[in-house]
């Protein structure tokens, strides 16, 4: 969420010409990068260690309290 909190940000200051298109795109990919790798290591850290996994990406229904 803080990553997508950013390209917002970002995206409000290209029409006030703090930023450029071109360099809007570079930052987003790098960021879009970013959260694929984050992604990446996560899944592999679910699958090498079942029990740390969230509730959310178990399946099923979430637990109430």
């Amino acid at each position: 969420m803080n990553l997508d909190a950013i390209v917002e940000y970002m995206r409000r200051h290209v029409p006030m010409g703090d930023l450029s298109e071109e360099e809007f795109k570079k930052y987003v990919h790098f960021i879009g990068m970013s959260m694929y790798g984050t992604i990446e290591f996560s899944t592999e850290l679910y699958r090498l260690f079942p029990d740390i996994t969230p509730d959310e990406l178990k399946g099923g229904r979430p637990k109430s309290n």
